[in-house]
């Protein structure tokens, strides 16, 4: 059941991607499927993030929640990061500035696969495998969980 629920959610979120990239024959694009939890003030969201990162360094991604709705996109490239298609919830203009240091910080560690701390974030890469990140001016949590075949398990 729960494998059937992420491999729709992850079809939904492959039609929805904001960024097609194209392959060439010497070019390829690296994907990643994270389950994603962020707790902020009491709030949750909880769903799938699916990034994609292109030979020229561009980083696009989305994260969906367990009904298949897209909370937002990102994109980072050159160092810049873009919060795209935000649910209404969540658009604001400082929740958005929050929301790009953060995936920026994020996803430019997560590369690099050791724990950080610069000023008040820090990242954390678990023994089970969760990546934690923690913004601790605003006391906001995030957890990517890499989904590979084996967290795939039918019940």
């Amino acid at each position: 059941m729960r494998r059937c629920f992420l491999l729709t959610n992850l079809l939904i979120l492959l039609c929805q991607l904001p960024c097609r990239a194209q392959e060439t024959a010497g070019d390829s694009v690296v994907g990643s499927e994270y389950t994603f939890f962020m707790q902020a003030r009491g709030q949750e969201i909880t769903g799938i993030c699916m990034v994609s990162q292109s030979p020229d360094g561009q980083t696009t991604g989305t994260i969906v929640n367990e009904f298949g709705v897209k909370a937002f996109d990102f994109i980072i490239s050159k160092g810049k990061v873009k919060i795209i298609n935000v649910i209404k919830p969540l658009d604001r203009w400082y929740i958005r500035k929050v929301l790009k240091k953060d995936f920026g910080f994020a996803f430019q560690h997560i590369r690099e696969g050791k724990d950080i701390s610069v000023g008040k974030r820090r990242i954390t890469f678990r023994e089970n495998g969760d990546i934690a990140i923690d913004n601790d001016r605003y006391n906001i949590h995030y957890v990517f969980t890499p989904i590979t075949a084996s967290n795939e398990t039918d019940q």
